[in-house]
């Protein structure tokens, strides 16, 4: 990604993608090397409610929308004085696009000399590691490896502060790899092909920036569960300690919500999806009682998903008491309503209940400038931009 910049007295411009599996978002931001990102151009569209979900047609629907706002980028002419394109183009894509592999490999026992090859070494073997991982499940060979990020390098249990430490009894490396479905690469690269030509193009996966922009926005914050709400799937990764020690996913996200209780209530997808925000906005005196009891049924099968998925992931680590949650803005209380009610305190390290916050309050704006009119402050593409500035402009 490094080759998206070179020596310019002016900020690049990168045109930004947010892929989820309810909408696509695309930017114009600029960059330099010492302040906050500036977007200066957003666009996103939603994807439509599929009446009976496949994989095919939500392909098909995700890259005619990457079409589509690629052109509105295109269209918009706010690219840096001088130029007629981006510098390059970032994407990030979302389940069930894309997944990430966290390992942590160590090294201990007699007191050793700390050097490049010993560190090479254990990032290799959890290289390796990760490799015999995906090598077990049905999808392994179906994914491209598009990222990796040593996230923390400890001598003796303590991540060191400027200088690295010559000696150390144990070592250990935690590593974090993305992967991004082999299907879905080879033709979201073709699709953006079609409007961008011949400019730099990479795919990487949503969480992995996610996760890093969560920890360094809610800093010292280092245990918290990082939850990811899109179109057809909901993302649970467990952090503590500053780094991810598990991960799951499951198929229900705000459309299948909004599919379940259509299938129900006998009614269109869009009548269901309205029904479901007059819910939110507490103007549900206006829904038919069927239907609010309908929309309970539909909550409580997320409920029920989510709750599965953190007491097995409490089985791998102590669950924290901090939810970071990044969902479309207007459904975002919604799911935190039903994180709330979880009863999870007896698993969590202070022994109460889960408090949720909401990622999309704490980035766009204090971490991220939005410039021009008639333009809202997009969480999803703020946290894309706050990733380029803060990993790879330092």
């Amino acid at each position: 990604m490094r080759k998206f910049f070179g020596n310019t007295t002016k900020p690049p411009s990168i045109a930004l993608f947010d892929i989820g599996s309810g909408s696509v978002g695309a930017a114009v931001a600029k960059f330099d090397h010492s302040g906050r990102p500036t977007i200066v151009y957003s666009t996103r569209r939603a994807l439509p409610v599929l009446e009976e979900l496949s994989v095919d047609r939500l392909l098909s629907h995700t890259l005619n929308a990457i079409r589509s706002v690629g052109h509105d980028v295109v269209m918009s002419g706010y690219y840096a004085d001088g130029t007629t394109e981006p510098l390059g183009v970032l994407c990030t894509a979302s389940s069930p696009w894309s997944a990430i592999e966290p390992i942590t490999v160590a090294s201990e026992g007699v007191e050793k000399e700390i050097t490049d090859d010993l560190l090479e070494d254990l990032t290799e073997r959890g290289r390796q590691s990760i490799i015999e991982a995906l090598q077990g499940r049905d999808d392994g060979a179906g994914m491209n490896l598009v990222e990796e990020v040593t996230v923390r390098t400890r001598f003796d249990g303590v991540e060191p502060v400027g200088v690295q430490p010559k000696r150390a009894q144990k070592v250990d490396v935690s590593l974090l790899q993305g992967f991004i479905s082999k299907r879905f690469h080879e033709k979201a690269e073709a699709a953006l092909e079609e409007v961008f030509g011949a400019t730099p193009v990479v795919i990487q996966t949503s969480m992995l920036p996610l996760f890093l922009v969560a920890r360094d926005v809610y800093h010292g914050a280092e245990d918290f569960l990082l939850v990811d709400i899109s179109g057809e799937v909901t993302d649970v990764v467990l952090v503590n300690g500053g780094m991810v020690s598990g991960s799951a996913s499951f198929p229900i996200g705000k459309n299948s919500v909004v599919r379940s209780a259509a299938s129900v209530g006998g009614v269109v997808t869009t009548d269901s999806l309205s029904n479901l925000r007059l819910r939110v906005k507490g103007r549900d005196s206006r829904v038919p009682s069927m239907q609010r009891i309908q929309q309970l049924q539909s909550a409580r099968e997320w409920g029920t998903a989510f709750n599965e998925v953190c007491s097995n992931l409490g089985i791998i680590d102590v669950l924290p008491n901090t939810v970071v949650i990044h969902a479309d803005s207007d459904m975002v209380d919604w799911f935190a309503s039903q994180i709330s009610s979880s009863r999870f305190a007896p698993l969590t390290r202070s022994k109460a209940d889960l408090v949720s916050r909401y990622i999309a309050e704490d980035v766009p704006g204090r971490l991220c400038d939005f410039e021009g009119g008639n333009m809202g402050r997009d969480p999803g593409l703020a946290i894309i931009a706050l990733y380029y500035q803060r990993r790879l402009l330092a």
